[in-house]
């Protein structure tokens, strides 16, 4: 029987391969429709081949049973019916999927995990995932020790916490200058919270500052931000890789129901990512999610 340790790392190595299947389908479409994405895809594969190959893991008894609803439903659906959204924003995958190969101890990833120029896409292409199989895919692996694991979610923390709260200011700073978009309040307590949390990482030496701004890669976090358009998609990006690093935590729970709750205890919940960041026109957030917290 396999140990905790071995275990855990065959878990996490999954989830890689997952988000991998996804990232995949994301591409696939986005080639198809012609899209174009912030980091692409170098691959000779064509969008059906792609599309063949991320749908193969779905039938991987490695990984079958460990994708997530959304996963499914997305790399299911026929090639040429997914969004330019939702292609877009699977491309951001390479983000937390640089996180768990860098847990991994999978070279290119071994420095930093939050740099841009050294992601998934660098680490491996399609053809040689082909080449390997689902069923073997990153499963030579082994963790790093828990003390990195959770230094490096507390800096996932930060990158979504500061995301969550440049998108709320940005977004009621252009839309409502009484500070209110429909019933959301702008949320004091929360950038607070946030602040201080951004002082304390950058004091410990857990975060590296630039200019008065979080550091990202080879650029600031608020010069990513403001690159990325819509606001969105750099939301979801953090949205994901706080809920991967959390999960790494913990990878023998469900990935799906891991909380991304901020410092004030509410969720980043992603269905209301859209609304708040002009992709939609209307929002009615549900009480409980929002008032209960301003």
């Amino acid at each position: 029987m396999p140990s905790t340790r071995a275990r855990d790392s065959e878990l996490v190595a999954i989830r890689a391969a997952c988000h991998y299947a996804y990232l995949l389908r994301g591409f696939a479409e986005a080639k198809r429709q012609r899209i174009d994405v912030p980091l692409p895809l170098r691959t000779q594969l064509s969008p059906r081949e792609l599309d063949e190959l991320s749908k193969a893991a779905l039938s991987c008894r490695r990984l079958k049973r460990h994708f997530s609803r959304k996963e499914r439903t997305v790399i299911k659906t026929s090639l040429g019916r997914l969004s330019p959204w939702r292609a877009w924003s699977a491309s951001y995958r390479c983000v937390p999927i640089g996180l768990l190969l860098w847990a991994l101890n999978v070279p290119k990833h071994t420095a930093a995990w939050h740099n841009l120029e050294h992601n998934a896409i660098d680490c491996i292409t399609p053809e040689q995932a082909r080449e390997i199989g689902w069923d073997r895919l990153w499963a030579d692996r082994v963790l790093r020790p828990q003390s990195e694991l959770r230094r490096q979610t507390k800096i996932a923390e930060i990158y979504a916490w500061r995301t969550r709260v440049h998108g709320l200011t940005h977004t009621i700073a252009l839309r409502r200058p009484s500070g209110h978009l429909g019933s959301v309040p702008t949320p004091p307590a929360l950038v607070l919270a946030v602040e201080r949390r951004s002082a304390d990482a950058v004091r410990s030496g857990l975060a590296k500052a630039r200019g008065g701004e979080i550091v990202f890669g080879r650029t600031t976090l608020l010069s990513f931000l403001e690159s990325s358009q819509p606001l969105a998609h750099a939301e979801y990006v953090f949205y994901e890789l706080l809920r991967t690093a959390r999960w790494i935590q913990n990878p023998q729970t469900s990935y799906e129901r891991t909380r991304t709750t901020t410092p004030l205890g509410f969720d980043l919940d992603p269905r209301y990512f859209a609304s708040l960041t002009f992709i939609r026109t209307s929002f009615d957030p549900p009480n409980r999610h929002w008032a209960a917290n301003y």
